[in-house]
């Protein structure tokens, strides 16, 4: 069962704003709380798209977002998969390679004096290895889901004549370009404030006035 338009735009408008909302949960010390905001987010946003994907009758407007939003999803566990089963053992190497006398505690590294002298430099290119591949892996997935949502928000806009979701479409694009360093984050915090405004601003739709079939009695029959 699909939204109505005013649904939708409110729908849609809410996740994105979560979505902003969500990005500030990182430094409240509560991990958990930024991953259900940003998935609570992006499900309320695709719901939005979904309904005005209806109303539209545009289905690119629905399926080339949830193509983004998947291969989004599918990037992340391949960043997460490789942090946890090249980079994290790479850098333990590493420093086990410069603090010899380490007992496995990070807690214990500030007290160890480190043995720069006889540090082998071969241990670090795993683990600079292990980085170069997540971000270019980060750069692909990240290019690959913008470049899907630019297209499904700039249908939105031929349709809703609402020029904010192309603009905020492109923003999200350079982001996923720009993934390896901190601008391009900084720009897709900015894009999810633009999605929401862009969301609002769709004009809502006027009820239909019901019709009512008036009856006409026939005219009077001349007498005979």
């Amino acid at each position: 069962m699909s939204l109505d338009m005013n649904t939708s735009k409110t729908v849609g408008g809410i996740g994105a704003l979560l979505l902003f909302i969500g990005v500030l949960t990182l430094f409240s010390g509560v991990p958990y709380l930024f991953i259900i905001m940003m998935g609570l987010g992006t499900t309320l946003v695709l719901a939005g798209l979904y309904g005005l994907s209806g109303h539209y009758h545009e289905s690119g407007i629905f399926k080339k977002s949830l193509i983004g939003v998947v291969t989004g999803i599918i990037g992340i566990a391949l960043v997460i998969i490789i942090f946890f089963a090249f980079i994290v053992p790479s850098s333990i190497t590493a420093v086990q390679s410069m603090f010899p006398g380490w007992d496995g505690d990070i807690n214990t590294l500030p007290n160890i004096t480190p043995d720069i002298d006889n540090m082998d430099l071969s241990m670090l290119y795993p683990l600079l290895t292990s980085l170069l591949v997540m971000f270019v892996v980060m750069g692909i997935f990240a290019t690959v889901t913008t470049f899907f949502i630019r297209q499904s928000l700039k249908q939105l806009r031929e349709k809703s004549d609402v020029g904010l979701f192309e603009t905020t479409g492109t923003l999200m694009l350079i982001s996923g370009f720009l993934t390896f360093i901190l601008i391009g984050y900084i720009l897709l915090w900015i894009s999810f404030l633009l999605l929401t405004i862009a969301f609002f601003q769709i004009k809502p739709q006027e009820p239909t006035p019901i019709q009512y079939d008036t009856y006409q009695s026939p005219p009077p029959q001349p007498l005979q």
